[in-house]
């Protein structure tokens, strides 16, 4: 007599018995579709009876809804889909079956397949297909429910009726940029800070010239988002060339507050259309393109060192960043020898000659040339002069000198 130990109660039962007296039913008499039986699949048959239920709910919501010329050509659309997947994928369907199938050379199939690199798809073309068909009706429900019309045809006419230069461009998969325009010099000044050495104590603002693109100030100090000292490098440009542009342009930091203050200041009383509170444009880093794209140029020039430099200087351990005395020091030993490289750089990009290019709108030559001789390119000096008093009262009011270096 042959007997047989039930895993769950311990318990000795006859070998032929096929439950025992526990309720327990044994492994290799449980079956599953025909498949023995294993926790992993129960598991596996109860969600993919789930979805299929879920799938069926769902299948009938969607054809419950009343067929209209949004639902005809979702449905047109998603046949020509499954047309084309099926078709281009019809020559290379690749079966995929459970398990290890050994091949005539002794190899399994999985190693065939990654000596040959063939790559395994996560679902069939069929599938691919059901599933878009699927997903195209899911999106024409909602559009129905929100009362809207999704006709392509419609859309696309609409399009060309509103928008015929833009749909032209995008049909010729090219990009229109807008065209940067200014009359002459001292026309739009371009301010900004520089902040790539900020985290070392060394902080950049500068100021560039729309027409010429000439640098008129790049100067360093422990501050650049103070407005007293952003005004100071104002006033000093200012007092150095007798007046001011007609528009200032910044962004909206609190640095810029003193700056535009004394630009409406000095541009109250003039009768042009950027007079008093228009005089200082506020914008986003993006609009302010022309001292933005020369920071690039900074970098490439002398920055890119000094970053590397003083990075090293920290990977090595001989310089802290929460060490007040290792940012003072560093401070003392390189202010002024960044200061002389910055001013280094300023004059060889204005002596320097600009290329032609597509923008006709920018002129050619030299920043200073086109700056100091605007005639040369056919243009006017746009400077409003200011009084020497007026400096002086908002130097008084507005600025202060940045530390001693």
């Amino acid at each position: 007599m042959v007997l047989r130990q039930c895993l769950a109660c311990n318990s000795r039962i006859l070998g032929t018995s096929q439950i025992c007296i526990c309720g327990h039913v044994f492994e290799d008499v449980r079956q599953i579709e025909g498949k023995r039986f294993s926790e992993y699949r129960a598991s596996l048959y109860t969600r993919l009876e789930a979805k299929k239920m879920k799938f069926t709910e769902n299948e009938s919501k969607i054809q419950s809804v009343t067929d209209s010329p949004e639902d005809c050509c979702t449905k047109q659309v998603a046949m020509e889909a499954e047309k084309r997947i099926a078709g281009s994928s019809s020559s290379s369907k690749v079966r995929r079956k459970k398990g290890k199938r050994k091949a005539g050379n002794g190899k399994s199939t999985r190693e065939i397949r990654r000596k040959n690199k063939t790559v395994s798809l996560f679902h069939s073309p069929e599938e691919e297909a059901e599933r878009f068909s699927r997903a195209l009706r899911e999106i024409n429900r909602r559009i129905i429910g929100q009362s809207l019309v999704w006709l392509l045809e419609v859309v696309r006419h609409v399009l060309r009726v509103f928008d015929p230069e833009g749909v032209e461009h995008r049909s010729q998969h090219r990009l229109r940029r807008r065209i940067y325009r200014c009359k002459g010099p001292n026309y739009l000044w371009h301010i900004d800070g520089y902040d790539k050495l900020k985290p070392f104590g060394f902080c950049i603002h500068g100021a560039i010239d729309g027409f010429s693109r000439r640098i008129l100030w790049l100067e360093v100090a422990s501050s650049n988002n103070d407005p007293r000292i952003v005004a100071q490098y104002f006033l000093d440009y200012a007092r150095q060339l007798g007046g001011t542009a007609r528009i200032v342009g910044g962004d909206r930091g609190s640095e810029n507050r003193n700056l535009a203050a004394i630009q409406r200041f000095f541009r109250r009383s003039i009768n042009d259309d950027f007079a008093g509170d228009k005089s200082f444009m506020y914008g986003k880093s993006t609009a302010n393109q022309r001292i933005e794209a020369w920071w690039g140029r900074l970098r490439q020039g002398c920055a890119e060192w000094w970053i590397t430099f003083f990075k090293d200087l920290r990977d090595c351990g001989l310089y802290h960043d929460d060490d007040i005395i290792h940012r003072q020091c560093l401070k003392f030993f390189f202010m002024d020898v960044i200061q002389s490289e910055l001013h280094r750089a300023a004059l060889e990009w204005n002596v320097h000659r600009i290329r032609p290019y597509s923008n006709v709108e920018s002129p050619s030559g030299k920043p200073d040339v086109l700056y100091f001789v605007p005639a040369s390119a056919e243009s006017q000096d746009y400077m409003t002069p200011v009084d020497i008093d007026e400096i002086e009262i908002a130097q008084d009011t507005c600025a202060e000198q940045p530390q001693a270096k």
